[in-house]
């Protein structure tokens, strides 16, 4: 069981203002201390990420106040927008998807002409994306409060719960007003 304690580290204006999150747990007896650091900018975005496994991101946001792009090593994927919503993905200047869009997501296709269509539950949870001859290439279950409680994938797919925007690296939800940890 792990426990997380929110330490505020003493702000210096004259750089960005950073929180750091310790997860503490234990095994065999002897204390676990893991660190995962965040840190935002002064429009309480996060701006940088850096987890207890060594992965590290980058963000950075367009004028709008939505993300512009994710850096994790040496891939920068930038986004696209209508309005509030993603329609193109590029990784390192390389266009990878384009999303097709009514009221909710409708299909992704992806760099390698495979076209994924989406269906959701009644609280607007992608479940399924399915294939132009109604295979199933990825299904998904939520908890009530996002956890995700099967994950099975066929292609890459970054739209889960509640149909937001899924940071594998860091395991949160990206909601462009906010940043959501299930």
């Amino acid at each position: 069981m792990y426990k997380e304690m929110y330490v505020e580290k003493p702000v210096d204006y004259s750089q960005e203002p950073e929180v750091q999150v310790s997860i503490l747990g234990q095994e065999e007896n002897q204390e676990l201390i893991k660190t995962v650091a965040y840190q935002y900018n002064l429009e309480n975005q996060l701006i940088k990420y850096e987890g207890f496994n060594g992965v590290k991101a980058t963000y950075s946001y367009n004028p709008e106040g939505l993300r512009s792009s994710k850096t994790i090593e040496d891939i920068t994927t930038s986004f696209y927008y209508d309005g509030q919503n993603i329609i193109n993905e590029a990784e390192n200047g390389i266009l990878t998807a384009t999303n097709i869009r009514g009221n909710d997501l409708i299909s992704r296709k992806d760099n390698q002409g495979t076209i994924a269509y989406y269906l959701y539950n009644g609280h607007g949870d992608v479940v399924n994306l399915i294939s132009t001859d109604e295979t199933i290439l990825n299904e998904y279950d939520f908890s009530i409060y996002g956890v995700g409680t099967q994950t099975e994938e066929g292609i890459f797919n970054p739209f889960r719960y509640a149909g937001e925007y899924y940071d594998k690296e860091s395991g949160l939800y990206y909601l462009r007003a906010r940043i959501y940890k299930c």
